[in-house]
Protein backbone atom coordinates (compact mmCIF):
# COMPACT_ATOMS: atom_id res chain seq x y z
CA UNK A 1 0.00 0.00 0.00
CA UNK A 2 1.66 3.42 -0.96
CA UNK A 3 1.98 5.86 1.59
CA UNK A 4 1.58 9.48 0.97
CA UNK A 5 4.84 11.45 1.54
CA UNK A 6 4.55 14.32 4.30
CA UNK A 7 4.47 17.68 3.19
CA UNK A 8 7.15 20.05 4.99
CA UNK A 9 4.45 21.33 6.76
CA UNK A 10 3.74 18.68 8.04
CA UNK A 11 7.32 17.94 9.11
CA UNK A 12 7.80 21.52 10.40
CA UNK A 13 4.92 20.79 12.75
CA UNK A 14 5.92 17.38 14.00
CA UNK A 15 9.03 18.92 15.12
CA UNK A 16 7.39 22.12 16.90
CA UNK A 17 4.57 19.27 18.70
CA UNK A 18 7.14 16.65 19.64
CA UNK A 19 9.11 18.80 21.25
CA UNK A 20 6.47 20.32 23.05
CA UNK A 21 4.88 16.82 24.00
CA UNK A 22 8.07 15.39 25.30
CA UNK A 23 8.01 18.16 27.83
CA UNK A 24 4.52 16.84 29.27
CA UNK A 25 4.35 13.18 28.41
CA UNK A 26 4.78 10.25 27.01
CA UNK A 27 2.96 10.08 23.53
CA UNK A 28 2.42 7.85 20.58
CA UNK A 29 1.72 9.43 16.87
CA UNK A 30 -1.38 7.56 15.40
CA UNK A 31 -1.16 9.32 11.86
CA UNK A 32 -0.10 12.07 10.02
CA UNK A 33 -0.26 15.36 8.24
CA UNK A 34 -4.04 16.31 6.56
CA UNK A 35 -4.77 13.99 4.05
CA UNK A 36 -7.53 13.89 1.29
CA UNK A 37 -8.17 11.01 -0.98
CA UNK A 38 -10.20 10.29 -4.76
CA UNK A 39 -12.91 13.26 -10.36
CA UNK A 40 -15.39 13.81 -11.11
CA UNK A 41 -17.75 10.82 -12.09
CA UNK A 42 -21.43 10.09 -12.25
CA UNK A 43 -22.78 7.00 -13.22
CA UNK A 44 -25.48 5.91 -15.74
CA UNK A 45 -28.10 5.10 -13.85
CA UNK A 46 -30.77 2.69 -14.81
CA UNK A 47 -30.85 1.38 -18.43
CA UNK A 48 -33.09 -1.75 -19.42
CA UNK A 49 -32.91 -3.62 -22.33
CA UNK A 50 -35.45 -4.04 -24.53
CA UNK A 51 -37.61 -7.01 -24.03
CA UNK A 52 -36.34 -8.78 -27.12
CA UNK A 53 -32.80 -7.95 -25.81
CA UNK A 54 -30.50 -9.87 -22.90
CA UNK A 55 -32.63 -9.15 -19.58
CA UNK A 56 -29.72 -6.06 -18.34
CA UNK A 57 -29.50 -3.54 -15.93
CA UNK A 58 -26.88 -0.78 -15.15
CA UNK A 59 -27.27 0.13 -11.89
CA UNK A 60 -24.91 2.68 -12.13
CA UNK A 61 -23.49 5.06 -8.96
CA UNK A 62 -25.27 6.16 -6.27
CA UNK A 63 -25.33 9.55 -7.30
CA UNK A 64 -26.52 9.28 -11.06
CA UNK A 65 -26.59 11.06 -14.26
CA UNK A 66 -29.92 13.44 -15.15
CA UNK A 67 -30.17 11.01 -17.71
CA UNK A 68 -31.08 7.76 -16.01
CA UNK A 69 -31.16 7.50 -12.40
CA UNK A 70 -30.87 4.34 -10.30
CA UNK A 71 -32.00 6.34 -7.30
CA UNK A 72 -32.75 10.13 -6.32
CA UNK A 73 -29.92 12.01 -6.57
CA UNK A 74 -29.41 13.88 -3.27
CA UNK A 75 -32.44 14.14 -1.85
CA UNK A 76 -33.92 15.97 1.12
CA UNK A 77 -34.02 13.05 3.73
CA UNK A 78 -30.89 14.24 5.62
CA UNK A 79 -29.69 14.50 9.00
CA UNK A 80 -27.54 17.16 10.69
CA UNK A 81 -23.86 16.54 10.74
CA UNK A 82 -24.10 16.75 14.22
CA UNK A 83 -25.67 13.54 15.05
CA UNK A 84 -22.93 11.60 13.91
CA UNK A 85 -19.72 13.74 14.92
CA UNK A 86 -16.37 11.82 14.75
CA UNK A 87 -14.15 11.35 17.44
CA UNK A 88 -11.51 14.26 15.89
CA UNK A 89 -14.32 16.85 16.76
CA UNK A 90 -15.51 15.53 19.72
CA UNK A 91 -11.94 15.41 21.11
CA UNK A 92 -11.00 18.66 20.37
CA UNK A 93 -13.76 19.67 22.28
CA UNK A 94 -12.87 18.04 24.89
CA UNK A 95 -9.09 19.74 24.57
CA UNK A 96 -10.48 23.24 23.93
CA UNK A 97 -8.86 22.78 20.55
CA UNK A 98 -10.05 24.53 16.99
CA UNK A 99 -9.88 21.53 15.33
CA UNK A 100 -11.23 21.56 12.01
CA UNK A 101 -9.31 21.44 8.68
CA UNK A 102 -11.05 22.99 6.33
CA UNK A 103 -12.77 26.39 5.59
CA UNK A 104 -16.33 26.22 3.64
CA UNK A 105 -16.90 28.36 0.86
CA UNK A 106 -20.66 28.25 -0.22
CA UNK A 107 -21.19 28.44 -4.05
CA UNK A 108 -24.25 30.39 -4.34
CA UNK A 109 -26.81 29.66 -7.38
CA UNK A 110 -27.32 31.55 -10.48
CA UNK A 111 -29.69 34.62 -10.36
CA UNK A 112 -33.34 32.44 -11.03
CA UNK A 113 -32.23 29.21 -9.04
CA UNK A 114 -32.80 28.02 -5.22
CA UNK A 115 -29.81 25.55 -4.99
CA UNK A 116 -26.09 24.49 -6.65
CA UNK A 117 -24.16 21.35 -6.73
CA UNK A 118 -20.13 21.32 -7.55
CA UNK A 119 -18.73 18.46 -9.33
CA UNK A 120 -15.36 19.27 -10.79
CA UNK A 121 -12.37 21.42 -9.85
CA UNK A 122 -8.85 22.42 -11.69
CA UNK A 123 -5.59 23.07 -10.45
CA UNK A 124 -6.79 26.87 -10.72
CA UNK A 125 -9.47 26.33 -8.21
CA UNK A 126 -11.74 26.84 -10.82
CA UNK A 127 -15.46 25.15 -10.01
CA UNK A 128 -18.33 23.68 -12.72
CA UNK A 129 -21.05 22.31 -11.51
CA UNK A 130 -24.80 23.11 -12.12
CA UNK A 131 -27.62 25.58 -10.57
CA UNK A 132 -30.79 24.72 -10.65
CA UNK A 133 -34.56 24.56 -8.79
CA UNK A 134 -35.97 22.52 -6.40
CA UNK A 135 -39.09 20.51 -7.47
CA UNK A 136 -41.70 21.11 -4.40
CA UNK A 137 -43.80 17.88 -4.76
CA UNK A 138 -40.66 16.00 -5.50
CA UNK A 139 -37.25 17.57 -4.30
CA UNK A 140 -35.89 16.69 -8.06
CA UNK A 141 -33.63 19.33 -9.58
CA UNK A 142 -35.34 21.23 -11.96
CA UNK A 143 -34.05 23.94 -14.76
CA UNK A 144 -30.78 22.93 -14.50
CA UNK A 145 -28.45 24.93 -15.65
CA UNK A 146 -24.63 24.71 -16.01
CA UNK A 147 -22.04 27.23 -14.54
CA UNK A 148 -17.87 27.94 -13.66
CA UNK A 149 -16.98 29.88 -10.50
CA UNK A 150 -13.86 30.77 -9.07
CA UNK A 151 -12.93 33.37 -6.52
CA UNK A 152 -11.69 36.23 -8.87
CA UNK A 153 -14.75 36.40 -11.40
CA UNK A 154 -18.01 34.67 -8.83
CA UNK A 155 -20.51 32.22 -10.61
CA UNK A 156 -21.46 32.65 -14.35
CA UNK A 157 -23.42 30.59 -16.60
CA UNK A 158 -22.15 28.36 -19.22
CA UNK A 159 -23.31 28.41 -22.81
CA UNK A 160 -26.21 25.84 -23.71
CA UNK A 161 -27.16 24.33 -26.95
CA UNK A 162 -30.91 24.77 -26.56
CA UNK A 163 -32.22 23.59 -23.36
CA UNK A 164 -30.59 22.22 -19.97
CA UNK A 165 -27.52 21.92 -19.13
CA UNK A 166 -24.47 20.36 -16.32
CA UNK A 167 -21.45 19.92 -15.91
CA UNK A 168 -19.69 17.32 -14.65
CA UNK A 169 -15.08 18.19 -14.99
CA UNK A 170 -12.46 20.78 -15.79
CA UNK A 171 -9.10 20.57 -16.92
CA UNK A 172 -6.34 23.60 -16.21
CA UNK A 173 -6.87 25.15 -19.33
CA UNK A 174 -10.71 26.06 -18.63
CA UNK A 175 -12.17 23.45 -20.98
CA UNK A 176 -15.04 21.84 -19.29
CA UNK A 177 -17.60 18.99 -19.84
CA UNK A 178 -20.77 17.98 -19.49
CA UNK A 179 -24.08 17.69 -21.26
CA UNK A 180 -26.41 20.20 -23.11
CA UNK A 181 -29.98 19.73 -24.27
CA UNK A 182 -30.92 20.27 -28.08
CA UNK A 183 -33.58 21.97 -29.91
CA UNK A 184 -35.21 18.32 -29.94
CA UNK A 185 -35.18 17.85 -26.19
CA UNK A 186 -32.03 15.07 -26.63
CA UNK A 187 -28.76 15.21 -24.00
CA UNK A 188 -25.88 15.44 -25.92
CA UNK A 189 -21.85 15.27 -24.66
CA UNK A 190 -20.49 18.75 -25.12
CA UNK A 191 -17.57 20.64 -24.15
CA UNK A 192 -17.07 24.26 -23.26
CA UNK A 193 -14.32 26.31 -23.27
CA UNK A 194 -14.69 28.63 -20.26
CA UNK A 195 -12.44 31.36 -21.80
CA UNK A 196 -14.13 32.17 -24.58
CA UNK A 197 -17.54 31.22 -23.96
CA UNK A 198 -18.14 28.82 -26.28
CA UNK A 199 -20.21 25.05 -26.28
CA UNK A 200 -18.98 22.46 -28.84
CA UNK A 201 -21.64 19.77 -29.59
CA UNK A 202 -19.77 16.51 -29.34
CA UNK A 203 -23.05 14.73 -30.44
CA UNK A 204 -23.42 11.10 -30.02
CA UNK A 205 -22.19 7.58 -31.58
CA UNK A 206 -23.54 6.03 -35.28
CA UNK A 207 -24.61 2.50 -36.09
CA UNK A 208 -21.33 2.28 -38.72
CA UNK A 209 -23.67 -0.39 -40.46
CA UNK A 210 -27.30 1.88 -40.85
CA UNK A 211 -25.73 5.02 -40.01
CA UNK A 212 -27.78 5.68 -37.67
CA UNK A 213 -26.64 7.46 -34.56
CA UNK A 214 -28.00 7.71 -30.79
CA UNK A 215 -30.57 9.61 -29.30
CA UNK A 216 -28.68 10.94 -26.24
CA UNK A 217 -24.84 10.96 -24.51
CA UNK A 218 -23.44 12.54 -21.66
CA UNK A 219 -19.46 13.32 -21.36
CA UNK A 220 -17.69 13.04 -17.68
CA UNK A 221 -14.65 14.15 -17.67
CA UNK A 222 -11.60 16.01 -19.67
CA UNK A 223 -7.85 15.52 -19.29
CA UNK A 224 -5.74 18.70 -20.31
CA UNK A 225 -4.95 17.86 -23.55
CA UNK A 226 -8.76 18.58 -23.90
CA UNK A 227 -9.83 15.18 -24.63
CA UNK A 228 -13.61 14.12 -23.61
CA UNK A 229 -14.76 10.50 -22.37
CA UNK A 230 -18.33 9.68 -21.25
CA UNK A 231 -21.00 7.32 -22.71
CA UNK A 232 -23.30 7.79 -25.50
CA UNK A 233 -26.37 5.57 -26.87
CA UNK A 234 -25.74 3.82 -30.10
CA UNK A 235 -28.49 1.20 -32.01
CA UNK A 236 -28.91 -1.94 -32.85
CA UNK A 237 -29.24 -2.74 -36.86
CA UNK A 238 -33.35 -3.10 -36.78
CA UNK A 239 -33.39 -0.17 -34.04
CA UNK A 240 -34.46 -3.10 -31.65
CA UNK A 241 -31.73 -2.51 -29.18
CA UNK A 242 -29.83 0.89 -27.70
CA UNK A 243 -27.67 0.22 -25.33
CA UNK A 244 -24.87 2.97 -24.40
CA UNK A 245 -21.43 2.52 -25.35
CA UNK A 246 -18.26 4.65 -23.90
CA UNK A 247 -16.88 6.83 -26.42
CA UNK A 248 -13.98 9.26 -26.62
CA UNK A 249 -13.38 12.63 -28.22
CA UNK A 250 -11.06 14.55 -29.60
CA UNK A 251 -10.89 17.52 -31.92
CA UNK A 252 -8.90 15.42 -34.54
CA UNK A 253 -11.13 12.15 -34.94
CA UNK A 254 -14.30 13.10 -33.31
CA UNK A 255 -16.18 10.65 -31.39
CA UNK A 256 -15.02 7.48 -30.99
CA UNK A 257 -16.98 4.21 -30.16
CA UNK A 258 -14.59 2.27 -27.61
CA UNK A 259 -16.81 -1.32 -27.54
CA UNK A 260 -16.88 -3.38 -24.69
CA UNK A 261 -14.96 -6.60 -23.02
CA UNK A 262 -16.78 -9.00 -25.69
CA UNK A 263 -17.60 -9.12 -29.66
CA UNK A 264 -20.05 -12.30 -29.11
CA UNK A 265 -23.16 -10.68 -29.18
CA UNK A 266 -23.33 -8.70 -32.40
CA UNK A 267 -27.04 -8.30 -32.50
CA UNK A 268 -27.04 -6.69 -29.06
CA UNK A 269 -24.14 -3.88 -30.06
CA UNK A 270 -22.26 -6.47 -27.86
CA UNK A 271 -23.54 -4.91 -24.44
CA UNK A 272 -23.05 -1.91 -22.74
CA UNK A 273 -19.70 0.38 -21.33
CA UNK A 274 -18.99 4.12 -20.01
CA UNK A 275 -15.80 5.58 -19.43
CA UNK A 276 -15.67 7.97 -16.32
CA UNK A 277 -12.38 9.32 -16.06
CA UNK A 278 -9.26 10.07 -18.28
CA UNK A 279 -5.76 10.95 -16.87
CA UNK A 280 -2.96 13.21 -18.61
CA UNK A 281 -1.33 9.99 -20.37
CA UNK A 282 -4.97 9.26 -21.96
CA UNK A 283 -5.01 6.41 -19.97
CA UNK A 284 -9.33 5.95 -19.19
CA UNK A 285 -11.83 3.86 -16.94
CA UNK A 286 -15.06 2.98 -16.27
CA UNK A 287 -17.10 -0.22 -17.00
CA UNK A 288 -18.34 -2.74 -19.76
CA UNK A 289 -20.19 -5.95 -20.39
CA UNK A 290 -18.25 -9.06 -21.11
CA UNK A 291 -19.55 -12.14 -22.88
CA UNK A 292 -21.60 -13.34 -19.89
CA UNK A 293 -23.12 -9.27 -19.76
CA UNK A 294 -21.21 -8.84 -16.66
CA UNK A 295 -20.52 -6.01 -15.94
CA UNK A 296 -16.46 -5.34 -14.88
CA UNK A 297 -14.33 -2.44 -14.35
CA UNK A 298 -11.76 -1.58 -17.21
CA UNK A 299 -8.90 0.74 -18.27
CA UNK A 300 -8.75 1.72 -21.72
CA UNK A 301 -5.44 2.97 -23.37
CA UNK A 302 -5.23 3.86 -27.15
CA UNK A 303 -2.00 0.69 -27.22
CA UNK A 304 -3.77 -1.66 -24.77
CA UNK A 305 -7.52 -1.18 -25.47
CA UNK A 306 -10.05 -1.82 -23.24
CA UNK A 307 -9.01 -4.47 -20.25
CA UNK A 308 -10.41 -5.82 -17.30
CA UNK A 309 -9.28 -4.98 -14.20
CA UNK A 310 -9.17 -7.87 -11.17
CA UNK A 311 -12.04 -8.39 -9.02
CA UNK A 312 -12.32 -9.56 -5.32
CA UNK A 313 -13.29 -13.24 -5.57
CA UNK A 314 -15.74 -12.19 -2.17
CA UNK A 315 -17.77 -10.61 -5.01
CA UNK A 316 -17.48 -12.19 -8.57
CA UNK A 317 -19.28 -10.04 -11.74
CA UNK A 318 -22.81 -11.07 -12.66
CA UNK A 319 -26.24 -10.51 -11.44
CA UNK A 320 -26.81 -8.32 -9.18
CA UNK A 321 -23.08 -7.76 -8.55
CA UNK A 322 -21.10 -4.74 -10.32
CA UNK A 323 -18.29 -3.63 -10.63
CA UNK A 324 -16.75 0.12 -11.33
CA UNK A 325 -13.61 1.70 -12.07
CA UNK A 326 -14.53 5.11 -11.64
CA UNK A 327 -11.21 7.13 -11.35
CA UNK A 328 -8.03 7.36 -12.56
CA UNK A 329 -4.44 9.79 -11.49
CA UNK A 330 -1.70 9.91 -13.89
CA UNK A 331 0.31 7.87 -11.92
CA UNK A 332 -2.12 4.79 -12.79
CA UNK A 333 -3.99 4.64 -9.42
CA UNK A 334 -7.44 3.66 -9.81
CA UNK A 335 -10.61 4.05 -7.59
CA UNK A 336 -13.87 2.46 -7.99
CA UNK A 337 -16.68 -0.09 -6.02
CA UNK A 338 -18.67 -2.67 -6.22
CA UNK A 339 -22.27 -3.02 -5.96
CA UNK A 340 -22.66 -6.12 -3.75
CA UNK A 341 -26.34 -5.84 -3.42
CA UNK A 342 -29.10 -3.49 -3.64
CA UNK A 343 -27.67 0.06 -2.26
CA UNK A 344 -24.70 -1.98 -0.58
CA UNK A 345 -21.29 -0.47 -2.47
CA UNK A 346 -18.16 -0.96 -1.15
CA UNK A 347 -14.91 1.06 -2.00
CA UNK A 348 -11.98 -0.44 -3.45
CA UNK A 349 -8.81 1.10 -5.34
CA UNK A 350 -6.15 -0.38 -7.91
CA UNK A 351 -2.71 0.66 -7.51
CA UNK A 352 -2.27 -0.08 -11.32
CA UNK A 353 -4.05 -1.64 -13.84
CA UNK A 354 -2.58 -4.95 -13.38
CA UNK A 355 -3.15 -5.20 -9.27
CA UNK A 356 -5.71 -6.22 -7.42
CA UNK A 357 -8.45 -4.75 -5.62
CA UNK A 358 -7.67 -3.15 -2.44
CA UNK A 359 -10.85 -2.98 -0.42
CA UNK A 360 -10.77 0.04 1.59
CA UNK A 361 -11.54 0.24 4.77
CA UNK A 362 -15.39 2.14 5.87
CA UNK A 363 -16.40 3.47 9.23
CA UNK A 364 -18.67 1.20 11.39
CA UNK A 365 -21.35 4.01 11.08
CA UNK A 366 -20.91 4.56 7.52
CA UNK A 367 -20.36 1.01 5.86
CA UNK A 368 -21.42 1.63 2.41
CA UNK A 369 -19.62 4.33 -0.07
CA UNK A 370 -18.32 5.66 -3.18
CA UNK A 371 -15.22 7.46 -4.74
CA UNK A 372 -15.97 9.99 -6.93
CA UNK A 373 -12.66 12.33 -6.96
CA UNK A 374 -8.81 11.66 -7.21
CA UNK A 375 -5.73 13.84 -7.06
CA UNK A 376 -2.18 13.77 -8.47
CA UNK A 377 -1.33 12.44 -4.28
CA UNK A 378 -3.70 9.62 -4.39
CA UNK A 379 -6.24 10.98 -1.88
CA UNK A 380 -9.64 10.60 -2.76
CA UNK A 381 -13.04 11.74 -2.01
CA UNK A 382 -16.87 10.11 -2.06
CA UNK A 383 -20.06 9.57 -0.67
CA UNK A 384 -20.54 7.30 2.42
CA UNK A 385 -24.18 5.93 3.81
CA UNK A 386 -24.90 4.69 6.80
CA UNK A 387 -27.51 1.90 5.43
CA UNK A 388 -29.07 0.02 2.89
CA UNK A 389 -32.43 1.63 3.51
CA UNK A 390 -33.78 4.19 1.57
CA UNK A 391 -33.56 6.60 4.30
CA UNK A 392 -30.31 6.32 4.83
CA UNK A 393 -28.10 9.11 6.34
CA UNK A 394 -25.02 10.11 3.31
CA UNK A 395 -21.94 12.26 4.34
CA UNK A 396 -19.36 13.46 1.82
CA UNK A 397 -16.00 11.43 2.74
CA UNK A 398 -11.99 11.86 2.00
CA UNK A 399 -9.50 8.74 2.12
CA UNK A 400 -6.47 8.75 2.32
CA UNK A 401 -3.96 5.58 3.18
CA UNK A 402 -2.30 7.15 6.10
CA UNK A 403 -5.79 8.51 8.01
CA UNK A 404 -8.42 6.19 6.20
CA UNK A 405 -11.82 7.29 5.74
CA UNK A 406 -12.45 10.17 7.21
CA UNK A 407 -16.19 11.86 7.52
CA UNK A 408 -15.39 15.62 5.88
CA UNK A 409 -18.30 17.28 8.66
CA UNK A 410 -15.78 16.59 11.04
CA UNK A 411 -13.27 18.25 9.88
CA UNK A 412 -14.95 21.83 8.90
CA UNK A 413 -16.41 24.15 11.45
CA UNK A 414 -19.24 22.61 13.68
CA UNK A 415 -21.06 26.26 14.05
CA UNK A 416 -21.01 26.28 10.21
CA UNK A 417 -24.38 25.28 9.59
CA UNK A 418 -23.26 22.90 6.85
CA UNK A 419 -24.39 19.10 6.13
CA UNK A 420 -21.59 17.67 3.92
CA UNK A 421 -23.64 15.08 1.27
CA UNK A 422 -21.03 14.31 -1.18
CA UNK A 423 -17.60 14.81 -2.28
CA UNK A 424 -17.11 15.03 -6.02
CA UNK A 425 -13.57 15.78 -6.88
CA UNK A 426 -10.09 17.00 -5.35
CA UNK A 427 -7.43 18.83 -6.73
CA UNK A 428 -3.83 18.59 -5.92
CA UNK A 429 -4.31 21.51 -3.69
CA UNK A 430 -6.46 19.67 -1.67
CA UNK A 431 -9.30 21.47 -2.32
CA UNK A 432 -12.65 19.43 -2.22
CA UNK A 433 -16.15 19.87 -4.10
CA UNK A 434 -19.16 18.29 -3.65
CA UNK A 435 -22.77 19.59 -2.33
CA UNK A 436 -24.53 19.79 1.42
CA UNK A 437 -26.92 21.87 2.64
CA UNK A 438 -26.12 25.43 4.71
CA UNK A 439 -28.86 26.47 7.01
CA UNK A 440 -31.58 24.20 5.01
CA UNK A 441 -30.43 25.45 1.68
CA UNK A 442 -29.10 22.99 -0.88
CA UNK A 443 -25.56 24.47 -2.04
CA UNK A 444 -22.58 23.57 -3.74
CA UNK A 445 -19.30 23.64 -1.75
CA UNK A 446 -15.14 24.23 -2.02
CA UNK A 447 -13.24 23.21 1.13
CA UNK A 448 -9.85 24.51 1.19
CA UNK A 449 -7.09 23.59 3.82
CA UNK A 450 -6.91 26.33 6.65
CA UNK A 451 -3.33 27.66 6.97
CA UNK A 452 -0.37 27.96 9.38
CA UNK A 453 -2.27 30.67 11.59
CA UNK A 454 -6.07 29.56 11.79
CA UNK A 455 -5.37 26.32 14.55
CA UNK A 456 -5.16 24.16 11.88
CA UNK A 457 -5.49 20.13 13.44
CA UNK A 458 -2.27 18.27 11.78
CA UNK A 459 -2.39 14.87 13.95
CA UNK A 460 -3.69 13.31 16.91
CA UNK A 461 -1.99 12.16 19.47
CA UNK A 462 -2.67 9.67 22.66
CA UNK A 463 -1.37 9.14 25.80
CA UNK A 464 -0.77 5.82 26.02
CA UNK A 465 -1.50 6.13 30.47
CA UNK A 466 -5.11 7.21 30.40
CA UNK A 467 -5.81 6.19 26.42
CA UNK A 468 -6.87 9.63 25.64
CA UNK A 469 -6.62 11.05 22.23
CA UNK A 470 -4.97 15.14 21.90
CA UNK A 471 -5.17 17.30 18.49
CA UNK A 472 -1.92 18.97 17.40
CA UNK A 473 -2.49 22.26 16.28
CA UNK A 474 -0.74 25.72 16.10
CA UNK A 475 -2.51 29.26 17.48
Amino acid sequence: MRRIKQSNRRKKVFLFATLSLLMFMPFSLEGGGAGIFWSNHLGPGVAQAGTDGPAFTAAGLRISTDRIERSPEISSRRQPASAALGSDRSLAAEEGASSYEYEVTAIEPLEGSTGSKCFGINNAGEVVGRSFTSNAATGADENRRAFIWSRSQGIKALPTLSGESGAWGINDSGFASGYAYTAEVKQHAVRWDSRAMTIVDIGTLKNTTTNVSGDTSSAYNINNAGKVVGQSDIPNDDGSFVPFHAFLYDDQAGIQDLGTLTTASPYYQNGYSIVYDINSNDGAVGIADDSSWAFRPIRYSKSSGMQALQTDLAYPPGGAIEWYAVVINNSGLIGGHVIAATNQSLPYYWQNETAAPVRITMPAGFPYGEIYGINASGQMVGIMWDSAGSDAVEHAFLYDTEHGVRDLNDLIDPQSGWTLFFAHDINDARQIVGAGELNGQKRGFVLSPRQVGQNVLFFPVKNPRTGKTAVIYLE
